[in-house]
């Protein structure tokens, strides 16, 4: 039985880096702003470093899909993902993710075993 999660990141750790005061106050991005130069690059080296290694892990930008075989190994490769994510300040977006699934829509494309 091939099983799949599909989780979501926001990272808010560093926001105070591109805060800007105004006469109204300060304000800070809540996501990354990409439109700053180079940032799609660098948080994809980032998350790339962090998931480096972890078989079955496919990554794009700031959405991760996890696939598995059995249902024992999903649960060992989760526990992998998400204790590296939390070591590093990522931080998931909940109502973004979906854990133990048959099928699940990555990307524009709705996979399971079958394909997409």
């Amino acid at each position: 039985m091939t099983v799949f999660s599909k989780m979501d990141l926001h990272r808010v750790k560093n926001k105070n880096k591109t805060a800007i005061i105004t006469p109204f106050g300060l304000y800070e991005y809540l996501r990354m702003p990409f439109g700053l130069k180079n940032a799609a690059q660098t948080f994809k080296r980032l998350i790339d470093s962090i998931l480096r290694r972890i078989p079955n892990v496919l990554v794009y930008l700031d959405d991760i899909l996890v696939t598995s075989e059995s249902m024992d190994e999903h649960w060992k490769t989760l526990t992998v993902v998400l204790s590296r994510l939390k070591t590093a300040g990522m931080i998931l977006s909940p109502e973004k993710c979906e854990f133990f699934m048959k099928s699940v829509d990555f990307l524009g494309h709705s996979i399971s075993s079958k394909g997409f």
